[in-house]
């Protein structure tokens, strides 16, 4: 059977993979501030954002990065 969670058994630690678990910002908010509260430590902030702006930013960075010209060169 397959475990999609993990506990430690000796520290506070849980862990799990949901896609898109923290793609909303009110549960991403929710979860670091529950995680802050239960261990005496500062409210988190928690910045709105844009999924398709960040690919955006990513696209430009390799647009910036590559030699399209000698990508070519190489293809042909």
């Amino acid at each position: 059977m397959a475990r999609w969670c993990i506990v430690a058994d000796t520290l506070p630690i849980i862990g799990s993979y949901v896609h898109g678990l923290f793609d909303s910002p009110d549960i991403l908010r929710r979860l670091l501030n529950i995680t802050a509260e239960t261990h005496n430590l500062p409210e988190p902030r928690v910045t709105e954002f844009s999924i398709e702006a960040e690919y955006d930013r990513l696209a430009q960075t390799v647009r910036e990065s590559i030699d399209m010209n000698l990508i070519n060169t190489l293809i042909r």
